[in-house]
């Protein structure tokens, strides 16, 4: 398992801003906690990536973000939200740690107005507050800012609003305060100071501050890098509920880091506690355990496809494209291609580039739907854009043939050298298709890359490739 570099916001899609202001609304102030083979699919699910908050937080409410929502929830509920500030009087003032009663009912009207979708009089209001010392609507109303509800996204004024709530002392604050540093959101990229943030978050009982603290030790991000203490930090958050941390420990485990030895049983039972607590990074994880069989695992169709009905209904969209897989192939479900087709046109809009893939060969094919050898082309590039490499050779195909896309036998040439220079079977042996009836020289580079496939270890290419050269020596080429 490796890291996913990943802009947080797009980890796990959830809707999770309303449901934030939903579970706001709701709740009473006081405390709340906060992928293809085998090997490749384990490789993707690396340490989750840093947690930051996001949503208009209600004032007096739980404020925070639920996992997968934007940046900012490590566990599966809203971490705790401090009390109303205590002032001396209701003047402009620096918002204070203490309780201030004499800002219950304002706070309240702010609920009422977010619940009633009146955003832009629920953030001037927050405002106004904020400026009397409200340290709840001082956090609030940096939420709002950072997340462009009720008005335009102002992330510098997000900044300054959550280091006003920071430095009196709310460590939610201080955890977004960190995110703003480490990300560079409002405020110039400092690892040292967000990592300085994090742990005055996580020093002060703050799960999603734990667990962006254990990241950062993790991965010696302006911090020296200590796995040992990630992996206490880590412990905390998740015995808070952090379903985010309780992954990343079955990451740490899985592969073993530095200090930390492999421990698969463990990885394991972390990965059953946070796919119970409701992280889907996890569900995918036991899904292909269960697909596969692998780790001591019995092979049972019906669990993976539980574990990936579970991760795609959070919007997981490895979870999403392995549903379309299972109704393409007949895995544990009857073959259902036109069901396929849709499912993997949901995961692909979530970003998923296996399932771009997989969609590109439904529409050039015809299966599951009408041919569409132009939208195939689309999905080869949006797959050939989120990394898939795949996806580039049967571009290059596409435009070899001028299916779906005017011909263009250069750029071909170019993309199928790139991906045989990198060791893909199949493009040195369509090379020495497309270059063994131009000139002597094209013909004698067909020659090199047909002889590479040879050595490349694939069957497939080695029968072609076998009959290509002998057709290239009968011909004295």
């Amino acid at each position: 398992l490796r890291c996913l570099e990943k802009e947080p916001s797009a980890r796990f899609p959830d809707c999770g801003a309303l449901r934030s202001a939903l579970e706001e609304v709701l709740a009473a102030p006081g405390a709340s906690a906060r992928p293809r083979p085998w090997g490749a699919v384990l490789g993707a699910l690396g340490v989750v990536a840093l947690a930051a908050g996001a949503g208009i937080a209600l004032p007096g409410a739980s404020p925070g973000s639920s996992p997968g929502s934007s940046p900012g929830s490590s566990t599966g509920s809203p971490p705790a939200s401090p009390p109303p500030s205590q002032l001396a009087s209701r003047a402009p003032t620096q918002p204070s740690s203490g309780p201030d009663p004499r800002f219950a009912d304002d706070l309240a009207r702010c609920r009422a107005l977010v619940a009633a979708g009146a955003h832009r009089e629920a953030r001037a209001l927050m405002q106004q507050l904020a400026d009397q010392g409200s340290l709840e609507a001082c956090y609030s109303f940096a939420n709002a800012c950072r997340e462009g509800r009720g008005g335009p996204r102002e992330l510098e004024t997000s900044v300054r609003y959550y280091r006003r709530a920071a430095e009196a002392g709310h460590h939610q604050a201080e955890n977004k305060l960190g995110f703003a540093y480490y990300s560079g959101g409002g405020i110039e990229r400092d690892l040292v100071q967000a990592a300085r943030w994090y742990r005055r978050a996580a020093e002060g009982g703050n799960p999603d501050g734990m667990f962006n603290l254990g990241v950062v030790l993790a991965k010696g991000a302006g911090v020296a890098q200590d796995v040992g203490e990630a992996v206490e930090w880590y412990r905390r958050a998740a015995e808070l509920g952090s379903s985010a941390s309780m992954h990343n420990l079955a990451v740490l485990y899985w592969d073993g880091k530095r200090e930390l030895l492999v421990d698969r049983p463990r990885a394991i039972e972390w990965h059953r506690r946070a796919a119970a607590a409701g992280h889907p990074g996890s569900m995918l994880v036991l899904g292909e355990l269960y697909a596969s069989g692998r780790e001591g695992f019995v092979a049972d169709r019906a669990q993976a496809l539980s574990w990936y009905r579970r991760g795609a209904e959070q919007g997981e969209p490895r979870c999403i494209s392995r549903l379309g897989e299972a109704y393409e192939q007949g895995l544990g479900v009857p073959v259902d291609l036109p069901r396929a087709r849709a499912i993997y046109q949901r995961a692909a809009e979530r970003g998923d580039a296996r399932a771009m893939l997989a969609l590109g060969h439904m529409c050039r094919e015809g299966r599951g739907g009408p041919a569409d050898p132009a939208r195939a082309v689309q999905h080869y590039r949006a797959a050939m854009r989120a990394g898939e490499e795949a996806a580039g050779y049967f571009y290059a195909i596409a435009l070899a043939q001028g299916l779906g896309v005017t011909r263009d036998r250069a750029r071909a040439l170019e993309l199928l050298r790139s991906l045989a220079a990198r060791g893909h079977p199949r493009s040195m042996v369509s090379l020495g298709v497309l270059l063994r009836e131009g000139p002597p020289a094209e013909r004698a580079e067909a020659r090199q890359w047909l002889e590479q496939a040879l050595r490349s270890g694939s069957e497939s290419a080695l029968r072609k490739a076998k009959e290509l050269l002998a057709e290239l020596d009968a011909s004295g080429g």
